[in-house]
């Protein structure tokens, strides 16, 4: 294992347990959560460690017109599924909009963005980094569905999944796109479909 890759373990297990102790002990508003204490717990050790990282990762090297149209087009993926399993529909609030955005932008641009960069840099292979990215994050959404939701092991197994597919699709879209605004702009649609 490559110094770079011990270094994003640790960084994932510090998210896990940091992140996961938070959502435990602190009984804050979501829009609280999402909006201050996530862009800061996990941000702020990934951005210490960029200006430590030798190579650069490129976050948004492809073009603009290609990352939103891909973005769009894996948004409106999650339109139809979601609307064909659920009826769920788009009502706006600014309260989930500013929660959607906020959310989409810190977890892709560490997972699709960093995570997913790095492996495919140090790794060389996409679909083994790409499967262990969807993996991460789909543990990573394990502390909001234990502790605040309170699924139960059904649910929490169906959970898992959903996470687990979202984020092989945002990582799909950022990997084509060579760009993490496609993936934002999706998990962003999905976001604001599913907290409506």
């Amino acid at each position: 294992m490559t110094k770079n890759l011990k270094r994003l373990l640790f960084y994932f297990v510090y998210i896990l347990l940091v992140w996961g102790s938070f959502r435990f002990f602190a009984r804050l508003p979501e829009v609280v959560d999402e909006l201050w204490f996530k862009p800061v717990i996990w941000l702020t050790p990934l951005i210490w460690w960029r200006f430590s990282f030798p190579k650069k990762l490129d976050f948004f090297d492809g073009g603009l017109l290609p990352a939103i149209l891909w973005g769009l087009a894996g948004g409106l993926v999650y339109f139809v599924i979601l609307r064909s399993f659920t009826g769920a529909g788009f009502v706006f609030s600014i309260n989930t909009t500013g929660v959607a955005l906020a959310t989409a932008v810190v977890e892709e641009l560490v997972f699709s963005g960093f995570i997913l960069g790095l492996l495919v840099a140090e790794t060389k292979k996409e679909n083994v980094s790409l499967g262990l990215t969807a993996l991460g994050f789909a543990l990573i959404h394990l502390p909001i569905n234990l502790f605040v939701f309170h699924l139960p092991v059904v649910a929490l197994a169906g959970a898992f999944l959903l996470a687990f597919f979202v984020a092989l699709i945002n990582g799909f879209l950022r990997l084509r796109s060579n760009n993490v605004l496609s993936a934002i702009l999706a998990h962003f649609i999905y976001l604001v479909i599913v907290l409506s």
